[in-house]
């Protein structure tokens, strides 16, 4: 018995068709897989780049601006239900000018909770304040009642002044730079010395 082996020209082509479109298929994906590849790597490359640039506007930002930084206040001597002024002077450490720098005080008896950050208050601006330069300050505390005078002087009630200070520069983008100085006072001398709130923006 003889078997016709002939090949079926009909059935070679359907089988050529099929195998170019599978390599057609495989060629897509391939080009699928690098473009998706070298779009990964753009993205990469770009919040990289973007990171680098942050990090160095932050350095910029930190090793130009302006720091306005206040002196400890000179010794508090004071009596039950008077006045009490202490000065100081303002300092700018910084490499740039500050703009519109004003203040706030809070005399407390307590930093426990933190008071918050401050909003601009009113009143005429100081500045500019280039840098190096020192600007004598007066601070204005309310007066003391004759117990708490009594209780600050002995050592037994803690008292803290906390200054609140901000100001712009022209790094800061229209938003306030704000620096938050505190002192506790120590009836011994008497003296400051500096407390934890300390904050620089």
């Amino acid at each position: 018995m003889t078997v016709n082996t002939t090949p079926n020209p009909k059935n070679q082509k359907q089988v050529a068709k099929a195998q170019d479109e599978n390599s057609r298929a495989r060629r897509e994906r391939v080009m699928i897989a690098i473009t998706a590849a070298i779009c990964f790597a753009g993205i990469v490359q770009a919040c990289s780049a973007i990171m680098q640039w942050k990090a160095m506007q932050r350095a910029l930002d930190t090793n130009e601006r302006a720091w306005v930084i206040m002196s400890p206040p000179s010794p508090m001597i004071f009596e039950p239900n008077s006045p009490i002024t202490l000065t100081g002077a303002l300092t700018n450490y910084g490499k740039s000018p500050a703009f519109h720098v004003t203040m706030s005080w809070n005399r407390l008896f307590s930093i426990d909770p933190p008071p918050p950050e401050p909003q601009r208050l009113g009143g005429e601006p100081r500045g500019p304040l280039v840098p190096g330069q020192s600007i004598p300050v007066n601070i204005h505390v309310k007066p003391f009642s004759t117990p708490d005078t009594a209780d600050v002087k002995a050592g037994s009630k803690n008292f803290f002044l906390v200054g609140n200070i901000l100001y712009s520069d022209p790094f800061s983008d229209d938003k306030d730079r704000f620096t938050r100085v505190c002192w506790q006072y120590l009836p011994v001398g008497p003296s400051w010395k500096p407390c934890d709130l300390q904050t620089y923006r």
